[in-house]
């Protein structure tokens, strides 16, 4: 949001976030924006006693010029970016019932938001992310690149930093994806991973047996289910704070987020992690990555899934 001087002159734009919701991943969020500039000003929705003034010590301690604040869901009103958290799963709770009470967690958020004003970019990183994210689109009506999901961008970049230390390369050089579900569905497409110009697959058959794809394979396919659906608060709130330096700072990165489709992959109605860019305006465009045949298999699989579960919520 721009301000203006006296004379009407317009200055630097001023960028704002809002953060809802509960958990850890709210706290690690706020602190990456604190370490890397990543706003001007940070309004904290419903924060718990001394939440802002600890965030505040710790702007001063690191230097950083972020204005915090703390309030109810009318601060969110004037925000850019309203990125919403959730709790993590209650003893004894199973799937279901996490999955339907995380979801209304969502819709009563963003409900709440659009009644005091907020019209901006939402970002949603409560588990479990594809079907929270579906739920914000739903309740907010807003246009589909406004509404993303944290998707499984901590987790390739887990993933491109474990193939970086395996063949030996800067993670900068690896291209892969997990795609499809953040959760068990998920998967890795193959075919598409790169390192520089050169598939995955072929250094390893080039590498006299230095590089071998069965280790790969189990390297990675540990860190895709180490990755659980509520087990990793820190990632996800990192890839929020990705996402939202890539929006203000109109970085046009390539992020696997999870996005609403519509005829990408041959999926309709779902949101579901595919690699996007992301500038000032959210979701700018979605990459079709040509997969091989049992890749799209296991994407409409993932997709299958999630429409399923979005189902049963009456979604």
């Amino acid at each position: 949001m721009a301000e203006k001087t006296e004379n009407g002159a317009q200055e630097r734009c001023i960028k704002t976030v809002a953060a809802a919701g509960r958990g850890a991943a709210r706290m690690s969020y706020a602190l990456s924006l604190l370490y890397t500039a990543g706003c001007d000003r940070l309004h904290i929705i419903d924060a718990g006693p001394g939440e802002a003034a600890d965030l505040g010590q710790a702007a001063a301690f690191i230097g950083s010029h972020i204005n915090i604040a703390a309030g109810a869901f009318e601060a969110a009103a004037g925000a850019d970016i309203l990125t919403v958290f959730g709790g993590g799963r209650e003893t004894g709770e199973d799937d279901s019932a996490f999955m339907r009470r995380s979801a209304g967690e969502v819709r009563h958020t963003v409900r709440a938001v659009l009644k005091a004003g907020f019209d901006g970019i939402l970002i949603i990183a409560a588990e479990p992310v594809d079907i929270t994210t579906l739920a914000a689109l739903e309740e907010s009506g807003f246009p589909p690149e406004r509404v993303i999901g944290t998707g499984t961008a901590a987790v390739t970049a887990a993933l491109r930093r474990t193939l970086g230390d395996y063949f030996g390369v800067s993670p900068r050089d690896i291209n892969a994806y997990v795609m499809g579900e953040h959760g068990d569905s998920g998967f890795i497409p193959w075919s598409q991973a790169m390192i520089g110009t050169k598939p995955v697959l072929e250094v390893c058959d080039d590498s006299a047996s230095n590089f071998r794809f069965d280790e790969i394979i189990t390297i990675a396919d540990r860190i895709r289910r180490t990755d659980s659906k509520d087990g990793a608060p820190h990632g996800n709130a990192a890839a929020a704070a990705g996402i939202t330096r890539a929006i203000f700072g109109d970085e046009n990165n390539i992020l696997t987020v999870s996005a609403f489709l519509r005829g990408e992959y041959g999926q309709s109605g779902v949101c579901a992690a595919l690699p996007c860019i992301i500038g000032r305006s959210g979701i700018k465009s979605k990459i079709r990555l040509p997969l091989h045949e049992y890749e799209f298999g296991l994407m409409d699989d993932s997709c299958r899934i999630l429409k399923s579960a979005a189902l049963s919520l009456g979604g």
